[in-house]
């Protein structure tokens, strides 16, 4: 075995698409809020209901005994201003989407995704964050040491070491040796903890 400067591992490539990941999704998040900000303003310069966002029902009861909000009771708006036309004319208030919201059935996740701006400037996000969740899932795999895998020593007393496993037992040790006598019985090897070795790429 040898020591010397970490080799890039699967690890550190499934590591780097997560994060890759963990940033995309950030930047949905702020394009989202941006959007439905700017729906929100919307709403409110037309004159939309700020009693009942444009639904034109309020929920008048509710039961702590179930938090699905399924024994709820609605009724009507209270608002003299808000009628059936003023909300033709405002839609919805997207920005408030509520358990209710569904049990009524009033699609506003489907009608956030359907704004043309949500379709041009957050889809593309939703599909680069599918396509790079795939590439981490096809990486796992990779990550997996077997006998025969080059492996880098990441952590215990061994850190730094770099060869290949010749044998793992069933208390999860793997025996690692030189990477060109890995199959030598006669080789001396280290035992050490599956947990602390990655694989190597290998090009």
């Amino acid at each position: 075995m040898k020591e010397e400067g970490k080799p890039t591992t699967w690890n550190d490539l499934r590591r780097r698409l997560n994060e890759e990941v963990s940033n995309l999704e950030h930047s949905r998040k702020l394009v989202q809020t941006s959007i439905l900000e700017h729906e929100g303003k919307r709403f409110k310069d037309a004159g939309g209901c700020q009693t009942c966002h444009g639904r034109g029902w309020v929920v008048t009861w509710d039961t702590m005994d179930s938090l699905s909000g399924c024994y709820a009771e609605y009724g009507n708006c209270s608002s003299f201003w808000c009628t059936k036309e003023s909300r033709e004319k405002t839609g919805l208030d997207l920005t408030v989407n509520s358990k209710y919201d569904e049990l009524q059935g009033t699609g506003v996740p489907d009608l956030i995704q359907n704004l043309p701006a949500y379709q041009v400037l957050v889809l593309p996000f939703d599909r680069e964050i599918t396509r790079t969740m795939g590439e981490v899932a096809g990486m796992n795999n990779r990550c997996i040491v077997d006998r025969g895998t080059l492996v880098y020593v990441g952590n215990g007393r061994s850190k730094g070491l770099i060869g290949r496993v010749a044998y793992i037992n069933a208390a999860g040790k793997a025996l690692v040796k030189d990477a060109d006598r890995w199959q030598d019985r006669s080789a001396d090897g280290k035992w050490v903890s599956t947990k602390d070795l990655e694989a190597v790429v290998e090009s």
